[in-house]
């Protein structure tokens, strides 16, 4: 297996023939997870109502689906901490974290989880925001990015919360400035159009009004007055990796840090794309699982970029204790 730089008693894996092992590895999780765990649906909402049967929700196809997309993310997620010097070597670190904090609660995968389309929207805008720190004409792709956040709405409403965190987002990297926020808004407005010219036209494919309800029912915290025991375990699950990035973000106001200033600008996204997920999670708690991917792969960033310079067997004990954390958890999730 192929290998990056040596940190006293660990070596960072970097060939993709370890991406491979690691990705197969969570397949096995997901396949014996479905033996064991039973598996419980996840409802949600988009601004076209489609309306699928429940058993498909938690079939074969749904799982597959599940998995292909996160997948699919590993590799994204691996760009961005590359691309962008969230780690100093080509690590799979980002790729590892994802994959436990996903496979390690079998709920994010065992019924067809459209937080991993939200997970998809927001690390592809991510992307193309990170691209855009130290240009000059930026104007096209924060419309993309935005454009793309609006049309995942189509299919999980709940997205548009992170439409003002990617405004901060652009004032973070410094690109925010009246003719980016103007082409921002244009592509708000484009997607605004586009929905009521097909109602206009007879096209009665979009639910505002639902999706109204949904948004509310999130700001007015309604989930509180049918809050379950259940969910409040469902939260105990995000302390681990909490304490990860809580320490890096601690240790890192009293350090001398020498990173570039870009990787400090991505890595105080990172953190607020972790922060306004957790704010959603506690203000809409019966749809954590909707969440989690977009949780887990900021988190991911953040904690791969924390261990990304193991220099003592302390840190290298850390980081085993929390591996056996969340080992430990899956197991008692599929029991």
């Amino acid at each position: 297996m192929e290998s990056g730089r040596e940190y006293g008693a660990i070596k960072v894996p970097t060939s993709l023939v370890s991406h491979i092992i690691c990705i197969f590895a969570a397949v096995a999780m997901v396949v014996i997870a479905s033996i064991y765990f039973t598996p419980e649906v996840e409802y949600f909402k988009g601004i076209v109502p489609i309306l699928f049967p429940e058993e498909w929700l938690v079939s074969n196809m749904a799982i597959t689906i599940n998995i292909v997309i996160m997948i699919l993310l590993t590799f994204v997620i691996s760009s961005i901490a590359n691309k962008y010097s969230l780690t100093t070597l080509l690590s799979l670190f980002p790729s590892l974290f994802f994959i436990l904090l996903q496979c390690c609660k079998p709920a994010i995968l065992q019924s067809f989880n459209i937080g991993l389309i939200g997970a998809t929207a927001v690390l592809v805008a991510t992307y193309y925001l990170f691209e855009s720190y130290g240009r000059r004409y930026v104007e096209s792709m924060v419309y993309n990015t935005t454009l793309i956040l609006c049309a995942t709405a189509i299919l999980w409403d709940k997205i548009i919360f992170f439409i003002p965190l990617f405004w901060i987002g652009m004032a973070q990297i410094n690109i925010l400035s009246v003719k980016s926020a103007c082409a921002s808004l244009l592509a708000i407005a484009t997607a605004v159009f586009i929905f009521w010219a097909s109602s206009y036209l007879g096209w009665e494919c979009f639910d505002f009004n639902s999706s109204w309800e949904e948004i509310k029912s999130v700001i007015l915290l309604e989930d509180y007055n049918s809050i379950n025991r259940k969910s409040l375990y469902d939260i105990l699950y995000l302390i681990p990796i909490l304490i990860v990035v809580g320490i890096y973000n601690f240790t890192n106001l009293y350090a001398d840090s020498h990173e570039k200033i870009s990787t400090k600008r991505y890595v105080q996204f990172l953190n607020s794309v972790l922060m306004t997920t957790l704010l959603l999670i506690a203000f809409n708690p019966l749809n954590i699982n909707s969440y989690m991917p977009i949780f887990n792969s900021s988190a991911a960033l953040l904690a791969a970029h924390y261990f990304n310079s193991i220099k003592s067997k302390g840190k290298l004990r850390f980081l085993y204790l929390i591996i056996l954390i969340y080992i430990t958890t899956y197991i008692v999730w599929i029991l």
